[in-house]
């Protein structure tokens, strides 16, 4: 837990979970700090306040402190649980905030009353595509307020606020950071690649699967194709599978963005059932509509959890994970600690954890201690499969 410094006081904040502290991770950057001050000093009380991509709460908080009515908008688990707790322990409720995971109908109704936009760039260029997109019913003359840190603001993203809202303009650097000011223009803008062209549907053509096709939301992983390292895996599983005396029944594919893993999986193994769980709302979404295209949804279960703690989960036989290495824009090995962990309570006597990885990350130390043997199953010159069983009981 760290103090942040606004202009509203000071305010207790940490990332979800609360451990990270320890990796030297902060709740907020400061393009939060540079939004909630430039919020204090130039904008009235009690307007309604769209935040989008609000890491930790940092910017929820602000707006709350400032007395706004909040439309909070994040697909993340992680930082809608982070917030939560944020809010908790600084003594502001939820009473003036509004939580949505997607740009549904029901928040695509709100937008005619939004007064104000705060939003965090995202990471990917085709998820501030879709965001500035959905935007466009925004009211005449909404001010839209972006926050950066410097390194991250590229001219092909301050064209899409140009394209999509209006002319936009940055602020000067401070701490490393910037702001990008738009305000909705309702004149013929030229048109781009945009909420339209999303989801795309990727074909994958193998021989061991036959032909399948994954669905993708703009900003899942791997949104353009598929992923080279859960290709090594599933056709790892190919192979080893035609050695196992009994074949899984009950199958999780833990952080299964679009679902390619767990699609691989059910039609390998047309007895089981598949459960693809992840922290992102959109990969949840994606892995459905894959499983939907291909036929097999009575098959599946979609849960939007943090790594495996939700009950939804249930145990398997076989746990497929091809682990984030990074959160946002920052290198940890944390969150697939936490999945390996996870997995091992929620693996069944017997059963089988899979998992590629890069092969620098040397995830198989951590790994011995938690289950009884680590095996490498396949590697080239950037991935490693490694096989994790859990010991049945004598």
């Amino acid at each position: 837990m760290q103090t942040w410094d606004s202009p509203f006081g000071p305010f207790n904040l940490g990332r979800f979970p609360y451990d990270q502290e320890q990796t030297g991770l902060q709740a907020w950057n400061a393009a939060d700090s540079l939004m909630v001050h430039y919020l204090a000093k130039h904008f009235r009380p009690c307007l309604h306040v769209l935040i989008l991509n609000d890491h930790c709460g940092a910017l929820a908080l602000g707006a709350l402190a400032a007395g706004h009515k909040i439309t909070w908008l994040n697909e993340s688990y992680l930082s809608w649980l982070a917030c939560q707790e944020n809010l908790r322990l600084n003594d502001l409720d939820l009473t003036n905030l509004t939580r949505f995971k997607s740009f549904d109908d029901a928040l695509l109704a709100r937008l005619a009353s939004v007064e104000l936009v705060l939003m965090q760039v995202p990471k990917s260029h085709d998820s501030l595509d879709f965001q500035l997109y959905s935007l466009s019913s925004l009211p005449q003359h909404c001010s839209v307020i972006a926050g950066a840190m410097t390194r991250d603001i590229h001219k092909t993203g301050l064209a899409l606020f140009d394209h999509h809202i209006g002319q936009s303009k940055t602020s000067l650097a401070a701490h490393k950071a910037r702001l990008i000011f738009a305000s909705k223009q309702n004149a013929d803008l030229p048109t781009l690649p945009s909420k339209e062209t999303w989801p795309k549907a990727i074909k994958l053509d193998d021989s061991a699967f036959g032909a399948l096709e994954t669905v993708n939301y703009s900003g899942v992983f791997s949104v353009n194709g598929h992923d080279r390292g859960s290709l090594l895996l599933a056709k790892t599983l190919v192979i080893e599978s035609k050695h196992w005396a009994n074949l899984p029944e009950s199958i999780i594919d833990c952080g299964s963005g679009n679902g390619l893993l767990a699609l691989c999986a059910a039609r390998l193994f047309p007895k089981a059932h598949v459960v693809c769980a992840d922290e992102s709302w959109l990969a949840v979404c994606s892995a459905h509509d894959g499983f939907e295209r291909n036929g097999m949804c009575s098959r599946a279960s979609f849960v939007w959890t943090d790594c495996l703690t939700s009950d939804e989960c249930g145990s398997a036989n076989l746990i497929l994970c091809n682990p984030p290495f990074h959160q946002g824009r920052t290198q940890t090995d944390a969150v697939a600690k936490r999945m390996f962990a996870q997995a091992a309570g929620r693996l069944k006597s017997g059963g089988k954890l899979l998992i590629v990885a890069n092969r620098h990350l040397g995830y198989a130390g951590f790994l011995g201690k938690l289950f009884c043997e680590v095996l490498t199953l396949a590697d080239d010159n950037r991935y490693v499969v490694l096989a994790c069983s859990k010991a049945v009981p004598v």
